[in-house]
C-alpha cells in the first residue's frame, strides 16, 4: 500500500515529460494525457484517504507530500504545455529538481518505517500533534 501510494504521487512528476513528449494535434494523445492527469489525482486523493484512516500524522504526511510534488512540478508542467510537444524530447527539456523529489520520497519513505514500527509510531503521533498545535497558534497553516 505504503509504496503504491508513492508511486501515485511520483506519476505526477512522470506527467510534466508526458505532457512536454505530447504529440501536436493528436487528440488520442491529448485524451491520454487528460486521462493520466485524472487518473494520478485520483489517486492520490484514494491514497491519502487510505492514510488518514490508517493514521491522521501519517495521512498528513502523505498529504504534506502531495502538496509538495505539486509545488515542485507546477511550473515544470505549465513551461511544458506552453512549448509546442515533442516526443523526443528529454530529461533537459523538463526542468525538474530531481534531487528534490528523491529527498521528499525518501522522507515519506522514512515516515513509512516509522509508521510501521508500533513506538515510533506512537512517538510520532504525540509529536505530530505537537507541531499542529504549534503551527495552529502562529497561524502557519492559515487556520483559524
Amino acid at each position: 500500500m505504503i509504496a503504491s501510494a508513492n508511486k501515485s504521487v511520483l506519476k505526477r512528476v512522470e506527467l510534466c515529460y508526458r505532457i512536454r513528449r505530447r504529440v501536436d494535434g493528436d487528440k488520442d494523445d491529448m485524451k491520454s494525457i487528460r486521462n493520466m492527469a485524472h487518473e494520478t489525482q485520483e489517486e492520490n486523493e484514494y491514497y491519502r484517504g487510505l492514510l488518514l484512516s490508517e493514521s491522521l500524522w501519517f495521512g498528513n504526511r502523505y498529504s504534506m507530500y502531495i502538496g509538495a510534488i505539486r509545488k515542485l512540478t507546477a511550473d515544470p508542467m505549465k513551461l511544458a504545455w506552453e512549448k509546442k510537444g515533442d516526443p523526443s524530447a528529454g530529461a533537459e527539456d523538463v526542468n525538474l529538481d530531481h534531487k528534490k523529489i528523491s529527498e521528499l520520497s525518501n522522507q515519506f519513505m522514512k515516515d513509512a518505517r516509522r509508521f510501521m514500527n508500533p513506538i515510533l509510531r506512537i512517538r510520532m503521533c504525540f509529536c505530530d500533534w505537537r507541531i499542529r498545535r504549534l503551527k495552529k497558534k502562529v497561524g502557519e497553516y492559515g487556520l483559524e
